[in-house]
């Protein structure tokens, strides 16, 4: 086992930066994808085995009420199902969350004027951390082309960006820059928007698995969002990446397809 991954390593070492991000950003969304279906069928088969037990402790509560006539020991019996009861629902809406954080569906793809998205993610990162400071290199934002996304998808995903962004900047402003790529390899009409962060940054031995499913720096985070963003952005026909800003910070940048880049490959078609 160990000659093997070793084999893996010294494949991956060969392999340019860019190249085995997109590799582990493969992974991650198969991976994703291969843990909805899984999460599918078991909250399937657990959802089922809960009703049954909390139908049955539905009817013995009936018949308690019906034929125990002592009061205490009544009520301590009553108790006792209620409490039965109460811990089923519990773990069914465990088993549904597990299966909302992995479960995507697809786009409702539209124009949308970025401004609104923008000003929608400003409003909620205000109200979720108003302690923080943030800095918005927007003065392009009038003259950006409209993108083609689900606006509910890339509201999320930008929250998310941010919401990392100052969880790893306790001390420090988070930067959002937007411009617009012009004539880059066939990527003209892509609308960038990036988020800078004042923190430490992630570690070089921990950036290819920055995209896992459930990996997060952070302890009491579940590390599914990004796993989920990346989803999400690649169905909308975009990219995320992440690396280090000219001025060496911590970077994520969302690619969105503008509403002319799609025209323009409609038309190509």
């Amino acid at each position: 086992m160990d000659s093997q991954a070793l084999c893996i390593d010294d494949i991956l070492a060969e392999l340019p930066d860019s190249d085995v991000q997109r590799l582990h950003q493969f992974m991650s969304v198969e991976c994703l994808q291969t843990g909805e279906r899984l999460a599918a069928w078991l909250s399937h088969r657990i959802n089922n085995q809960l009703c049954a037990i909390s139908g049955r402790a539905q009817l013995l509560a009936r018949r308690i009420q019906a034929e125990v006539d002592d009061h205490l020991i009544r009520q301590a019996y009553l108790g006792s199902l209620d409490t039965i009861r109460e811990q089923t629902e519990r773990c069914s809406c465990i088993t549904d969350e597990i299966y909302d954080h992995t479960r995507i569906g697809e786009p409702d793809l539209r124009s949308i004027e970025l401004k609104s998205v923008v000003t929608q993610v400003q409003n909620l990162a205000n109200q979720a951390y108003p302690d923080s400071s943030f800095e918005y290199d927007i003065s392009t934002i009038d003259f950006l082309p409209n993108i083609i996304a689900d606006k509910r998808w890339i509201t999320r995903i930008l929250f998310e960006l941010i919401s990392n962004a100052i969880e790893a900047s306790p001390s420090g402003p988070v930067k959002i820059v937007l411009n617009c790529l012009e004539g880059d390899e066939g990527r003209t009409g892509v609308v960038r928007i990036s988020v800078l962060d004042s923190g430490p940054g992630v570690p070089d031995h921990l950036m290819p698995r920055i995209f896992d499913p459930f990996f997060s720096t952070k302890e009491t985070a579940m590390g599914m969002g990004l796993t989920i963003s990346l989803q999400m952005i690649k169905k909308m026909g975009g990219a995320l990446l992440v690396g280090t800003s000219d001025c060496g910070r911590f970077m994520f940048t969302a690619e969105i397809p503008s509403r002319e880049a799609v025209g323009k490959c409609l038309e190509m078609s």
